[in-house]
Formats: structure tokens, C-alpha cells, sequence
């Protein structure tokens, strides 16, 4: 009766042809988590040939939100004689797709169901990295052949070991012992570990100058600049809203400007992130 139940509540929410898309989509994604078709193995032999292969290993989706392992791939498909494998899982509602996505000649989505295929499939490259950025799923990571192995440590395990940290340092070490570079992406992170290890680099985050260089061709979204013609004092922030960000230097900065506007605009605004 549940499942009944919350079916019902799809339909009412998001209609029937929402559901009957769904319902499709998720029975095309079973069938291609089961099988890996004959023309997706040689777009991949033929893209990897004589290459030298980075495997971004099970990440961010590649649709969800356009972040540092995004472009970070991208940045790297672009090297001569390079071919990308971003590895992420196929949903129905962001990386729609069956056995690989082809986001541009050397660069490739790639499912996590047949992630012990790429031995296989990348037999024919020159050698292949491994890049670890997700420390979730490392155990199995690992298992594929590599001639080397960046660890990313982008994040404080906290954030992703909230229930097991004795897990995260236990994986976190394992990693940093078998990792031939280790790459921090903050002076906190890369300090931490320049105390155990001299393979850590630091490599901080940065802003996409080809994406941002190109502000004036592109024309004000309406409701935003109706929004914003109302304030003398407007913040931009590109990226994700997370623990990291520090909501309480914007509220300061809102209530020390003398638009008064501003000050409730951004009241409401972080209410409605926490309500």
C-alpha cells in the first residue's frame, strides 16, 4: 500500500506523463546497468587509443551542478594526446544516460555499474591515472589497473564521514600511502598533510576566466535585473551553498549597508535557506 500510495502522490504532484516518463527512463537505466552495448566499448577503445587516460573516479553527476571535478576534466580533456573517463552514475534526473555520455572527443561520462570494464575497454591506452577525489567508494576504486594515482583531498573528512570517522581516517591514510601525488584544495587541508607526506601539492580553487571574460556578450536574466536595479550593494556568489559558506560575513555586510532593502532582501533570503 505505500508504494501505492506514493505513486499516487507523483501523479497528483507531477502528473501522469511524468510518471510514465519516469517509469520508462528507470527501466531503460536497468537495462543498460546490465549490459555495455558493442558501439559504446568501441567509442571508448577507439577515444583511449594511444592515450594517455585520466579516470576521474565516482564523483559529483556531471548535470548536477558544474563544479571544480567538472572542470577540472574539462581543463584536462584538452591536453594533447589526453582522454578523460569521468566516472559518475547514470539517475534519471541529472546523468540520463546508457554506458557512456560523450561530452566532447576526450571526454566521456562513464558508468559506475561497469567501472571493472575499463580494464578491459582501456587496454589500448598509453598509460592511465587514477584520480580519487570521493574517498566513499575507494575500496572498489582501486581494484582497476593504474600506472599512477592523484588523491584529492578536497574536502574535510567530517563532511563526508559524519557517522564513521574512524572509517574516513582509516581510508583517508590508505590513500595518502598509496596515492603518487596528493592534491589539497585549501592551506588548511595542505598543511594538515605536509606534516605526514611531501607528495601534497596545493591546489586551490579558482574562477573559469573563458566563462567569466565573456560577462558583457551575455544579457541580464529580467527578474534579476529587476531585482537588482532596487539595491545599492549586490553580492554575487557562483558555487555551492554548503556548511562551508560563511552566511554570517553576508549578514554583516547586510546590515552595515545603509539600503535597508538590502538588509530584508537578505533576511528572507537566508531564512528561506533555513527555514
Amino acid at each position: 500500500m505505500h508504494y501505492f500510495r506514493k505513486i499516487k502522490n507523483i501523479i497528483n504532484e507531477k502528473g501522469g506523463i511524468f510518471f510514465v516518463t519516469y517509469i520508462f527512463k528507470r527501466l531503460v537505466l536497468m537495462v543498460g546497468n546490465h549490459f555495455f552495448w558493442s558501439s559504446n566499448k568501441r567509442a571508448i577503445i577507439n577515444a583511449t587509443k594511444n592515450k594517455q587516460v585520466i579516470i576521474i573516479n565516482k564523483t559529483i553527476e556531471w548535470n548536477y551542478a558544474f563544479q571544480r571535478t567538472q572542470q577540472l576534466a574539462t581543463q584536462f580533456s584538452k591536453k594533447p594526446d589526453f582522454c578523460v573517463i569521468y566516472v559518475t552514475e547514470p539517475t534519471v534526473y541529472y546523468d540520463y544516460f546508457i554506458n557512456i555520455d560523450k561530452i566532447n572527443d576526450h571526454l566521456f561520462c562513464f558508468s559506475y555499474k561497469h567501472y571493472l570494464l575499463l580494464d578491459e575497454l582501456l587496454s589500448t591506452s598509453k598509460s592511465r591515472i587514477l584520480y580519487i577525489t570521493n574517498l566513499l567508494n575507494y575500496e572498489n576504486d582501486i581494484k582497476i589497473s593504474y600506472d599512477k594515482m592523484v588523491y584529492e583531498y578536497i574536502d574535510e573528512l567530517s563532511l563526508w564521514f559524519k557517522d564513521d570517522m574512524n572509517k574516513g581516517l582509516e581510508l583517508h591514510k590508505k590513500a595518502i600511502r598509496d596515492a603518487d601525488l596528493i592534491v589539497a584544495t585549501a592551506t588548511k587541508l595542505y598543511e594538515e598533510n605536509q606534516k605526514i607526506t611531501d607528495k601534497v601539492i596545493l591546489c586551490e580553487n579558482a574562477g573559469d576566466y573563458d566563462f567569466f571574460s565573456k560577462i558583457d556578450t551575455y544579457k541580464s536574466n529580467e527578474l534579476i535585473s529587476k531585482i537588482s536595479a532596487k539595491y545599492d550593494c549586490i553580492l554575487g556568489y557562483y558555487g555551492m551553498l554548503a556548511e562551508w559558506f560563511d552566511f554570517d560575513l553576508i549578514k554583516e555586510i547586510a546590515r552595515k549597508h545603509n539600503n535597508s532593502q538590502s538588509e530584508r532582501q537578505h533576511t528572507l533570503w537566508h531564512r528561506s535557506l533555513y527555514p
